[in-house]
């Protein structure tokens, strides 16, 4: 995906149209080469901000996953809104702060976008968003929303993603 995409159709940065390239494109792509599964087959494994990407596309295109695992996702935006050129996708947040929920996980979950896809959350122990994925865990158990949340001791690095990556295989 584009460098810091945040796999969104971004409402302030010109030609970064992740989202639908991933939920349009590429999915017609798949289908015209046979390589499509059926929708209860269907599943997207992403890390870190492509953890976000799965989350946010499960949420806005549930017809394409049956299920999505975030390894190391970051869930809410806002935490990080400094990070990772985010601003330009956005905004600054004190000037949007609509925006940039309308963009993050856990906003769209608390404003009643409700996953119709099972849901897998894997983060490190020690990981910067460990404390963000508890909080989107506990917020899923509380709206009922079918899930699991995984958690290893572990940091936000390649080394997690690859000690727990077979699990989501």
């Amino acid at each position: 995906a584009l460098k810091n995409g945040w796999y969104i159709d971004s409402p302030k940065k010109v030609n970064s149209n992740v989202m639908s390239y991933l939920t349009i494109e590429l999915v017609s792509w798949l289908k015209k080469e046979q390589l499509f599964l059926p929708k209860n087959k269907q599943w997207a494994i992403g890390t870190s901000m492509g953890g976000h990407g799965v989350l946010t596309i499960s949420l806005t295109h549930p017809e394409i996953w049956a299920g999505v695992s975030s390894i190391a996702g970051i869930t809410e935006l806002e935490k990080f809104h400094t990070k990772w050129e985010m601003r330009s996708h956005f905004g600054k947040l004190s000037d949007s702060p609509e925006l940039w929920k309308k963009y993050s996980f856990n906003s769209l979950l608390l404003s009643g976008v409700l996953p119709q896809t099972f849901i897998v959350l894997d983060c490190g122990k020690s990981d910067f968003a460990f404390k963000s994925n508890q909080k989107t865990d506990s917020l899923l158990t509380n709206l009922n929303i079918p899930h699991h949340f995984w958690s290893e001791s572990g940091t936000h690095n390649f080394k997690y993603v690859s000690k727990v990556l077979k699990k989501h295989i």
